[in-house]
């Protein structure tokens, strides 16, 4: 079956006009006869239907997206198979991707880099958390409206599911081969190592150095670019955007760098971006974001059986002022991060919370002396520490793995758990 303007897709879809093509297949505007609206129709192309992988990978961006609902993430509708024609129904935005936007508008300002920074981390943050990896995030894979103000994150055909069911339904890359794009592929997708979600937020950093400069960070050919990906330090954005603020600038800096370990979370990228772009962001972005709790109120917590206000200090490495926690053990720097980024640094003055990593129970519960909440780990199998650590009051368990998201998460909710209790006594 052809499918051309005037075809009808499953009795339902039919087919207006082409607006793109790509190496999977061909995209039409459509329209939903059921419901009466227009859509994205995204059909699997006749010629790669053979090739190996290509229906299995169709099929996954079907079955990623429907995992999937976020603003900022395009929102598959329905999936197919109507006279051997696979098709995929998709949102319909009808402003172009970002790489034509950026190319009709030249180098973006600040500000604008900042918001679209914030809005595909905040995407990125959302499918991380659900186990999704999208492996090839770039310009092209990035929608804009026709105002340029909301962006979504499509495209999700080379998507990781790191909690696949069936490992072989994780990854469909074979031995010696990488998922994604040259110019935006983190070192580890390179080296064919095992992928994780800080190759996302390498290809945000790349993605955010090219809006700023006008440049992606590394150029030259595909094989001088892997090796670059892989060896060579990435410039920094100052360098060639003197007005971008220290923190852009170095916020940029951590993304890209060359080990996984060593990049901030989604998350932490999100908030960090949020408190550059300050009273700037867009009224809905700004109520859905912590990091915007700039009243005085709003950062007082009370623990114990008497009220304690929150003494904030200047933290260097932060930038800004945080509470300062306790820790017992040790953290990844990721998590460092990201409990920085939101408003938490580790210190020994005015501790508000313990963190007690790898502790045995016993000092456990000499920190519980201290009345201040204590938040604890766990391996996800023992099931008899989780139980001893909920027995001796702990006020959060983290399963491990200990994702610095997950960290930040639970710290905030011991914080507001203490608080309620103060304020009902």
């Amino acid at each position: 079956m052809k499918v051309a303007p005037g075809t009808t897709l499953g009795r339902r879809y039919r087919v207006d006009a082409k607006v793109g093509s790509g190496g999977m297949g061909t995209v039409f505007r459509g329209r939903d006869l059921q419901l009466g609206r227009e859509v994205a129709i995204k059909v699997l192309s006749s010629r790669v239907h053979a090739l190996d992988g290509a229906i299995a990978r169709f099929e996954r961006e079907a079955r990623v997206g429907a995992q999937l609902s976020h603003p900022h993430i395009i929102q598959t509708l329905d999936f197919g198979l109507s006279d051997g024609v696979r098709y995929l129904v998709l949102q319909l935005v009808t402003g172009g991707d970002l790489r034509q936007y950026q190319e009709s508008r030249g180098r973006l300002s600040v500000q604008a880099v900042c918001e679209i920074g914030y809005q595909l981390a905040d995407a990125l943050a959302a499918a991380h958390a659900v186990g999704i990896v999208h492996r090839d995030l770039k310009p092209e894979n990035v929608l804009v409206d026709p105002q340029g103000s909301h962006l979504w994150i499509a495209d999700f055909g080379l998507a990781y599911l790191a909690e696949a069911a069936d490992p072989r339904d994780g990854r469909l890359t074979r031995d010696g081969e990488f998922g994604g794009t040259p110019m935006y592929v983190a070192p580890e997708q390179v080296a064919n190592q095992q992928v994780g979600p800080a190759v996302d937020v390498y290809a945000l950093g790349c993605v955010l150095f090219e809006l700023a400069t006008g440049a992606p960070p590394f150029q030259g050919s595909p094989a001088s670019l892997l090796a670059k990906q892989l060896y060579a330090a990435p410039p920094r954005l100052s360098a060639s955007r003197p007005d971008a603020p220290s923190g852009l600038d170095e916020l940029v800096e951590r993304m890209l760098a060359k080990t996984p370990a060593g990049r901030p979370p989604a998350d932490a990228v999100r908030h960090r971006l949020a408190v550059l772009l300050g009273a700037k962001a867009h009224p809905h972005e700004r109520a859905r974001d912590v990091s915007y709790a700039s009243d005085r109120d709003a950062r007082m917590i009370t623990v114990g059986n008497s009220p304690t206000e929150v003494m904030y200090r200047p933290d260097p490495e932060a930038g800004e002022t945080s509470v300062f926690l306790g820790l017992q053990g040790a953290l990844g720097g990721d998590a460092v991060t990201a409990l920085r980024v939101a408003g938490f640094a580790i210190g020994s003055e005015s501790v508000v919370a313990w963190i007690a990593i790898g502790q045995p129970l016993a000092e456990i519960r000499k920190l519980m002396t201290t009345g201040l909440p204590v938040i604890a780990d766990s391996p996800r199998l023992d099931l008899e520490r989780v139980a001893q650590l909920v027995k001796i009051g702990v006020a959060e368990v983290l399963v491990e793995p200990l994702l610095p998201h997950v960290i930040v998460r639970k710290v905030q909710r011991a914080l507001h758990t203490a608080r309620r209790a103060h304020d009902r006594t």
